[in-house]
């Protein structure tokens, strides 16, 4: 008997589309790259390709068992536009050159993305029956996040070594390269530490038009959290 997909949620057709349309439009660009001899592109072209999909996966044969199916189809949604925007549109119009500060907003804003998501992957791994403290989750997905952006410099440093590209704009005479990298870094964790701090403010109801609700909400998961404890513990005795 063949298993059925399985989707938590519905996906609305217009993010549906965006996806397919923005896994299309890499896939052509990373072939044009790759005639016009520009490996590194293309390689960047299979991880994004491969990682999209194994989201994929995950959402349709998961199960609901894995925790990455319980992600909001909207921050899949702006990682498809934020991967296009950054390969395709910033490569095919020569952004890097064309706009100075086009690659530190770039890294700040995949740390805004990151620690976004990062908060809500630690919400969901935690579980329902043990609510995550918001400073804890918050803490959490600054982690992430600039874990993530030092994966990417690690990879940036590989290819350059590997294959002798020149990602990082790095010459044996100057130090661009390490310049490259710590602005990467710098503007990361700007937008990560400001996104940590807004998340963490929002979700303890300290700002946000939905204060009272959500402060009335933290407390309710307090008191049961605290008659939990105390049953658990009276069993213990």
């Amino acid at each position: 008997m063949k298993k059925k997909f399985y989707y938590p949620v519905e996906v609305p057709k217009i993010q549906l589309i965006i996806w397919i349309a923005a896994q299309v439009g890499v896939f052509i660009w990373g072939s044009v790259e790759f005639l016009h001899g520009k490996t590194s592109a293309f390689i960047q072209m299979i991880w994004i390709l491969i990682f999209s999909h194994l989201w994929d996966c995950f959402q349709f044969f998961g199960h609901g068992r894995s925790f990455i199916a319980k992600i909001d189809v909207k921050s899949q949604t702006i990682l498809t536009i934020f991967m296009f925007v950054a390969l395709v549109l910033g490569s095919t119009f020569n952004l890097n050159h064309e706009f100075k500060y086009f690659d530190e907003c770039l890294h700040c804003f995949s740390g805004v993305l990151a620690t976004w998501v990062g908060y809500d992957w630690c919400v969901i791994m935690q579980g329902e029956k043990k609510p995550v403290q918001p400073a804890l989750a918050s803490m959490f997905a600054l982690a992430f996040s600039m874990t993530i952006a030092i994966g990417w410099e690690f990879y940036e440093f590989s290819v350059d070594r590997l294959y002798g590209f020149a990602v990082q704009c790095s010459t044996p005479y100057v130090e661009n390269g390490l310049i490259d990298t710590m602005t990467d870094l710098i503007a990361c964790a700007t937008g990560s530490v400001v996104t940590m701090l807004l998340t963490a403010f929002y979700k303890n109801g300290i700002i946000g038009k939905h204060r009272k609700e959500i402060k009335a909400k933290r407390l309710e998961e307090k008191k049961k959290w605290e008659q939990f404890t105390s049953i658990d513990d009276a069993i213990k005795k």
